[in-house]
């Protein structure tokens, strides 16, 4: 099967590098909500015991900001390999999620 490969880049380095850094804040971000959540599971005590977790009784809130954090973690890793390798279907992913109307 033959690719074909552009001679020049198809978008402008300075665009290309601005919008990497632009969604490597958000990986970043969508790994401290990670790091956060699981923290204030061991400060609750449930990450030595798991069987804590079907005795809670209602929302935890921890469930929020872990699931805040994997999305948020997950598209900006999607933007920054997107943004890098210049891959449309990754950047049209994060854009569908993000700005879906």
């Amino acid at each position: 099967m033959y690719y074909y490969r552009y001679e020049n880049a198809e978008v402008s380095c300075c665009y290309k590098y601005l919008m990497f850094s632009y969604n490597i804040i958000f990986w970043l971000a969508g790994a401290a909500f990670i790091a956060i959540g699981f923290w204030a599971w061991s400060e609750k005590g449930v990450l030595l015991d798991l069987t804590q977790v079907t005795r809670l009784h209602g929302f935890d809130p921890v469930w929020l900001v872990l699931v805040v954090g994997g999305v948020t973690f997950t598209l900006g890793f999607a933007g920054c390999v997107g943004a890098l390798r210049e891959n449309i279907c990754l950047l049209k992913f994060v854009r569908l999620i993000w700005f879906s109307d």
